[in-house]
């Protein structure tokens, strides 16, 4: 949720569109954000034209723990790929963006059944 937040600066995100961009529950998204804003990683901020929308924005505290869990990430990242060996990599790569395109489908297809 760190790097979603980070990747939505300066605006930050509504919780509908954080709930959407990560396949949960906008309750669940909820519960973690309240976890978020009681470490002190985010505020919510009204929006000026319209009061009823609050978008979630990254406190300086918060970006410096994404740009820690981003640094973590590419290294285990890194580490995996080197011990892969080239071939396994780009293999594993291929492998994963079929599972997220699958994932993908699954989740329009819901998505249009719950608009019915």
């Amino acid at each position: 949720m760190l790097m979603l937040l980070k990747e939505a600066e300066p605006e930050g995100m509504k919780v509908l569109d954080l709930s959407k961009e990560m396949r949960v529950s906008s309750p669940f998204v909820t519960q973690q954000l309240n976890r978020m804003e009681e470490n002190g990683l985010i505020v919510r901020i009204k929006d000026d034209a319209d009061r009823r929308i609050v978008n979630i924005c990254l406190t300086d505290k918060g970006r410096a723990a994404a740009e820690e869990v981003t640094e973590h990430f590419v290294k285990m990242i890194a580490g995996l790929c080197e011990r892969l060996g080239e071939e396994d990599s780009r293999e594993l790569a291929r492998l994963i963006n079929l599972a997220f395109d699958y994932f993908d489908e699954k989740f329009a297809e819901r998505e249009k059944e719950d608009e019915t």
